[in-house]
């Protein structure tokens, strides 16, 4: 479990291809995060994805 907001955290996650990850969002915008999240994951974390 890591906080969204932090690069280093995400990526000392270790997830590849194929892994299934869960992504939990709390707050006022949560649903914005979460569907971020998941085009970012979609993309394969491209450069310029948003």
């Amino acid at each position: 479990r890591v906080n969204a907001k932090s690069l280093l955290g995400i990526l000392s996650l270790g997830v590849v291809g194929g892994t299934t990850i869960r992504i939990i969002a709390d707050g006022p915008d949560e649903e914005a995060a979460v569907k971020g999240l998941v085009d970012l994951v979609d993309s394969g974390f491209a450069e310029g994805a948003r």
